[in-house]
């Protein structure tokens, strides 16, 4: 499945803004389970492999770039993702294998291990067809950030700045990259910070 989406870091300020001036449908909790293997491959290819924990279910999924991208998305925002993910439903952490990322990415990965969990509380609201707006308060490692996504089909490439016009906000333009790569520099600091 492609998934092409815009990333902003926001303030608690404009998080709590929007809140209350979009119609934002309650908040659902989802905690982020985050896997790499022992050489790094997956990190160096892009590649998130995360079990996406809801309250009554548990997903596999795995982020991998996109292979072929069509011209109407060369863009110099840093901020817009273009990526295929593979998804399917789980029981536990153990049916997580290595051959199985291998098959979907073609990685030669020979080992897999979680490596710790962010939780994000989600709201939702649809302003146009086919287009997702997520405000995301997110807690990990001791940390906290609010992010604001707006996820579309490719045919429904639109353009990011009208919307965020709309929104009345100055959202962070700088690329800090998704969950995963926040959460892993994140757990970087704290190695070396325990080191010292």
């Amino acid at each position: 499945m492609e998934e092409i989406e815009y990333k902003f870091m926001i303030s608690r300020d404009e998080f709590d803004y929007l809140l209350k001036m979009q119609p934002f449908k309650s908040s659902v909790k989802q905690v982020n389970h985050y896997f790499i293997d022992r050489d790094n491959l997956l990190r160096l290819n892009h590649i998130t492999v995360r079990v996406r924990e809801y309250p009554d279910k548990k997903m596999l999924e795995i982020k991998y770039p996109r292979r072929n991208i069509h011209q109407k998305f060369y863009t110099k925002n840093e901020n817009l993702a273009i990526r295929d993910e593979y998804s399917r439903k789980i029981q536990n952490f153990s049916e997580i294998q290595p051959d199985e990322i291998v098959a979907v990415t073609g990685i030669q990965i020979n080992d897999i291990q979680c490596v710790g969990h962010m939780t994000t509380y989600r709201y939702v609201y649809y302003p146009y067809k086919n287009v997702k707006v997520c405000l995301d308060f997110n807690e990990y490692l001791g940390m906290y950030d609010y992010e604001l996504e707006i996820e579309f089909k490719s045919e429904d490439f639109l353009d990011i700045d009208e919307i965020l016009s709309n929104f009345d906000i100055n959202p962070d333009l700088q690329h800090h990259g998704g969950k995963c790569t926040r959460f892993l520099q994140a757990l970087k600091r704290s190695n070396v910070n325990e080191e010292k």
